[in-house]
């Protein structure tokens, strides 16, 4: 599941908890300096399971 360039932490479990996913997915992004690049803007819900806050809510998906 890593990147090639960038492999997981040897000590960490072979099944890994969501929290060590983020912490790996945040430590790639600081890494390789791409977190200026990620939008992060989605909103779930249950009307609306995945909608993009930037699409207003009265516009049918």
């Amino acid at each position: 599941m890593a990147f090639p360039d960038f492999p997981f932490d040897p000590s960490l479990p072979s099944f890994l908890h969501h929290s060590d996913v983020l912490a790996y997915l945040e430590s790639y992004a600081d890494h390789f300096c791409v977190r200026e690049h990620i939008r992060g803007s989605v909103i779930k819900g249950p009307e609306h399971p995945f909608l993009d806050i930037d699409t207003p809510i009265n516009n049918p998906l």
